[in-house]
C-alpha cells in the first residue's frame, strides 16, 4: 500500500526555502518553464485519490488565503499564472505573488522578450520604416489609374509610388475584370 501523501502548511513550505532579504527561494523541484513545483494532494480531491504536481506559489496563495486561488478550485474555473512581483524566478513569498490570467501572462512574455533584445527592436523599426506605413489608403485616383494604364511591370510602378507590388496587380486585375464582365463589357472588349 502506498505511503499516505503529504498534505502541506506554509510552514512545511517554508522549510524547503531559503530566505534572501525579504523573499523565500524555493530549493525544490522545477518543472520545464523554470516553475517551483510540489508534489501534494490536491486540495479540491477527494482523500482516497492520488496527488499531483502543483505550482508552489498557486499553492502558497491557496494556504495563505488569497480569494483567487479560492476560485481555481472551483469546476470550470480558468486557471491563471502565478507570477512573482519581485522579479525573483525561485520566490514563493506570498506577499509578491500575484495572479494574471493567461492573455496577460503571454503578453508579459512577449513584452520581456522585445525589451531584452535591442537587435530585434531595431529590425522592427526597419521593417516598419521600408513598408511605409504612412502612405497606405493614400493614393488617389488618378495616380492608380495610371499605375493600371502604364506598361512598366508592377513592381517598378509601385516602387515609383510607394505602394506594394502586390496592390498594383491587384488594381490592374480589378480594372481588367470591369472591363470584360457581363455581356456589354464582352462585347466592348471586342
Amino acid at each position: 500500500m502506498a505511503p499516505p501523501i503529504k498534505t502541506h502548511t506554509l510552514d512545511t513550505l517554508r522549510e524547503r526555502c531559503d530566505e534572501e532579504g525579504a523573499c523565500l527561494i524555493w530549493r525544490g523541484f522545477y518543472n520545464n518553464q523554470g516553475i517551483p513545483m510540489v508534489y501534494a494532494a490536491h486540495p479540491a480531491t477527494s482523500q482516497g485519490r492520488s496527488g499531483k504536481n502543483v505550482s508552489v506559489r498557486w499553492l502558497t496563495a491557496l494556504l495563505a488565503g488569497d480569494a483567487a486561488a479560492q476560485a481555481e478550485l472551483e469546476p470550470g474555473a480558468k486557471k491563471g499564472t502565478w507570477r512573482v512581483t519581485c522579479g525573483v524566478a525561485g520566490c514563493v513569498e506570498p506577499t509578491h505573488i500575484r495572479r494574471i490570467d493567461t492573455r496577460a501572462h503571454l503578453a508579459h512574455i512577449a513584452r520581456d522578450s522585445h525589451a531584452n533584445n535591442p537587435v530585434a527592436e531595431s529590425l522592427r523599426a526597419e521593417r516598419i520604416a521600408r513598408t511605409r506605413r504612412a502612405q497606405a489608403g493614400k493614393v488617389d485616383m488618378a495616380t492608380m489609374r495610371a499605375a493600371v494604364a502604364s506598361p512598366r511591370p508592377a513592381a517598378h510602378v509601385a516602387r515609383d509610388i510607394g505602394v506594394s507590388k502586390t496592390s498594383v496587380a491587384r488594381w490592374r486585375r480589378r480594372a481588367a475584370a470591369r472591363v470584360t464582365t457581363g455581356v456589354w463589357g464582352q462585347l466592348i472588349a471586342r
